[in-house]
């Protein structure tokens, strides 16, 4: 059988405890409604941050902090399909370095490809953030944020101040057609 320590048999036994479970309920609220309205607001008010307005708060902040790591996690996958090994990544990014240096910059030597092969050089930015986020890990200049942005529904974007077209409510995207394997000629 379960019995509590002694500390906390003595202060069941005591008056204190008496006091405190002799109220019902319905005379609880009458005593922080009526008699005493402040203390009655200042729990209402506690309570609504408690168990309320904090609760949603967290779990929003939780909600893109997990949409981050799924992101990181997408980018990490994407090289581990472009690259198998670290080796090769690495060998990419020197690659890329002699280009810039030998060319000046990459367009530049995506020019001179061009030129070179006649055919048009594939595009290395897609404006999308995992791809591109890949290509900017061996070094391919993008336009945007370090990480991006994301909105309510998880979709990520590139540019914090330039979010994709959304709905009226600003918080889904609209939905577009793919646009990677369309042939630009």
């Amino acid at each position: 059988m379960f019995s509590f320590p002694p500390i906390a048999q003595r202060f069941l036994r005591s008056k204190t405890w008496w006091r405190v479970i002799r109220f019902s309920p319905g005379e609880l609220f009458d005593g922080l409604t009526v008699k005493y309205p402040l203390v009655g607001i200042g729990v209402a008010v506690y309570g609504y941050h408690y168990f309320w307005k904090w609760p949603l708060q967290e779990a929003q902040e939780n909600r893109f902090k997990r949409w981050r790591e799924n992101w990181r996690a997408e980018v990490h996958y994407q090289e581990a399909i472009d690259w198998d090994t670290k080796q090769s990544r690495d060998e990419m990014r020197e690659f890329l370095d002699a280009q810039k240096e030998k060319y000046g910059s990459l367009k530049k030597a995506m020019t001179a490809y061009e030129r070179r092969s006649g055919k048009q050089a594939p595009p290395l930015v897609l404006g999308d953030p995992v791809y591109d986020h890949t290509m900017k890990r061996i070094g391919v200049p993008i336009k945007g944020d370090e990480e991006p942005s994301f909105l309510w529904d998880g979709t990520a974007y590139m540019k914090a101040d330039e979010p994709p077209p959304t709905f009226a409510d600003g918080k889904i995207r609209v939905p577009e057609a793919p646009r990677f394997y369309v042939d630009s000629n």
